[in-house]
């Protein structure tokens, strides 16, 4: 089952300013705006969207950004080890053609969201509905399947 967003987007906004001016090196007037989580979340983090803008060496900045959160009850997997997942998709990014996600910042402290988080940015595209599960089968696929089998 696909998890629900539990991170209030109006307590998020301050938060999230607040973590990228204290990790993006040598930028300053960090601003937040237009955070809203997904109807649509995905299966292994919530996930939370927002514009995001600052001012680096004396030009303005304004990026689409997500933040991805642990999950703060069950999950996809037993365990959540963001600063690796972030690692694996920096080092696809750095070593292979694989369209990856910059990692702008990492938050450990579960105070900031509720839970660890990451924050990337944005890339446009559409997310794999989730809804039904991936894991369950509607009665007109499985009599599908069966009307190959029978071939």
């Amino acid at each position: 089952m696909a998890l629900v967003n539990s991170v209030d987007p109006a307590t998020a906004a301050p938060a999230l300013r607040d973590t990228l001016a204290r990790k993006l090196a040598d930028v300053s007037d960090v601003e937040v705006s237009d955070v809203f989580t997904s109807k649509a979340s995905g299966l292994s983090t919530e996930t939370v969207m927002f514009t995001a803008s600052w001012t680096f060496d004396g030009r303005p900045v304004r990026r689409g950004l997500v933040a991805r959160v642990a999950p703060k009850g069950p999950g996809l997997f037993i365990e959540y080890d963001l600063p690796l997942e972030a690692r694996v998709m920096a080092a696809l990014s750095e070593h292979t053609p694989v369209r990856v996600p910059e990692i702008l910042c990492q938050e450990g402290d579960p105070s900031v969201l509720g839970a660890p988080f990451f924050v990337m940015e944005r890339i446009a595209g559409r997310s794999s509905s989730d809804d039904p599960p991936f894991t369950v089968r509607s009665e007109e696929h499985t009599s599908e399947l069966q009307s190959h089998h029978d071939l």
